[in-house]
């Protein structure tokens, strides 16, 4: 059993992997989120920028040489009455050149024709 690398406990096939492989859509802006975790542990920038509003979508993604650590998510999605916006509070950990950094963020999402995009953090509709 592959625990899944977005640290949901779950293994990879029953996590994120449905997701990369294209087998399944995210149906919240949770499983979004953690699947674009997985996506940059994976180098993966075919889905970040599949799953990323076109509103807010760059034109290409480069990595870092990084080394993923972890990722807790401090409140689950967070679905507003519309039910097309949503927002998810997470910090990832990760290392570059041996030294460690955190990103925290309240991530916005929106949901269009049924499948949910990645628009900003903060929740910065613009």
């Amino acid at each position: 059993m592959t625990e899944c690398v977005c640290c949901s406990g779950l293994r990879s096939e029953e996590c994120c992997e449905r997701f990369l492989s294209g087998s399944f859509v995210p149906t919240t802006p949770e499983e979004l989120m953690r699947s674009r975790y997985a996506a940059y542990v994976t180098e993966d920038a075919e889905y970040l920028l599949a799953t990323w509003s076109p509103k807010s979508r760059p034109k290409t993604i480069t990595f870092e040489s990084c080394r993923w650590l972890g990722l807790n998510v401090k409140n689950r999605s967070t679905i507003e009455e519309s039910g097309n916006e949503g927002y998810v509070h997470f910090v990832a950990r990760y290392k570059v050149s041996g030294k460690a950094f955190r990103i925290e963020e309240n991530s916005y999402f929106v949901r269009d024709n049924n499948r949910w995009f990645y628009v900003s953090e903060r929740g910065d509709k613009n």
